[in-house]
């Protein structure tokens, strides 16, 4: 077999490892641990693609003395970057409540201190927090806290489904 078969064949099966990495094992790897891993599949990916590129480089000297570049890849700079979605103030209006005076006893389940005023609650599910610590938590998630309802769903849907899952 030729180089530049070997070659045409490497990228074959690195494509079809590929669709098979994203298709059906990014499914079973549990969100958190989806970022480094796609991090390091695209850095083996890239070492693999150097190393063909040298294999072929070589050949091409061997046979004419002229080095070709026969792959590029790039990734962005920002591809591995995490994106936030933020609901919008009316979706947090919609969703939330004042609570006047919580419960004795109650603490907020983000900073853990007592409920004492500017108490809030999420609707859907009565769970309750600081304002300050809601209007914190929710720059970085549309979900409760405490149970994962997408407080961007509207009144009397659930909106949470396993594939919905952060």
């Amino acid at each position: 077999m030729e180089t530049e078969e070997m070659v045409l064949h490497l990228l074959n099966e690195m494509i079809e490892g590929r669709n098979a990495f994203f298709a059906r094992t990014m499914n079973r790897i549990s969100p958190t641990h989806r970022d480094a891993l796609t991090s390091r599949f695209f850095l083996n990916e890239l070492c693999y693609l150097e190393i063909t590129n040298r294999v072929f480089q070589n050949s091409v000297r061997a046979r004419n003395n002229a080095a070709t570049t026969l792959l590029t890849m790039s990734i962005p700079l920002n591809f591995m970057d995490p994106v936030n979605v933020n609901p919008t103030a009316q979706q947090i209006a919609n969703a939330t409540a004042p609570v006047p005076t919580p419960l004795a006893g109650t603490t907020c389940p983000i900073c853990q201190d007592a409920l004492t005023e500017n108490a809030v609650r999420i609707t859907h599910c009565n769970h309750t927090y600081h304002q300050s610590c809601l209007d914190s938590w929710l720059t970085m998630s549309v979900r409760c806290p405490v149970c994962r309802y997408d407080i961007r769903g509207t009144e009397g849907s659930a909106n949470q489904t396993s594939s919905d899952a952060e």
